[in-house]
């Protein structure tokens, strides 16, 4: 699968989403169950760290996929950034804001994953008490 969801650390506050190659409309939907399936059942917040750094091209139909993820995310989702992304996918998400607020309202960007770990770090102490 093009799209690979791990936990990032022992205590399950971060998950990562690798992103190999070209990447489908199923793969995206395949990782946001696999997100749903590891986060749902953890109390705490859990934060996402999205590594693009070696996906070729993304799918051109996003929307749906957007959309899709929105109905389906738990509400312990926490801060999410994406690292090695590109001007589609950041209009994508100014587009979401208006579309998906929910899924986008904690999305941020990071040119490396020492710097959305950092981000994490610091950004994602607040939401660690969602229960």
């Amino acid at each position: 699968m093009p799209v690979q969801v791990v936990w990032d650390d022992k205590a399950h506050t971060r998950l990562r989403q690798i992103y190999f190659g070209t990447i489908t409309i199923d793969d995206y939907i395949q990782a946001t169950d696999e997100i749903v399936r590891l986060a749902k059942p953890v109390s705490h917040a859990v934060h996402t760290i999205i590594d693009q750094t070696q996906a070729l091209s993304a799918s051109s139909v996003l929307l749906p996929i957007l959309r899709y993820a929105n109905k389906h995310m738990p509400p312990n989702l926490g801060v999410r950034v994406i690292v090695g992304t590109n001007m589609f996918t950041r209009a994508l998400v100014d587009l979401g804001h208006r579309v998906v607020p929910r899924l986008v309202q904690h999305l941020y960007f990071a040119d490396s994953i020492e710097d959305a770990l950092a981000f994490i770090e610091v950004h994602g102490e607040e939401m660690r008490k969602v229960s």
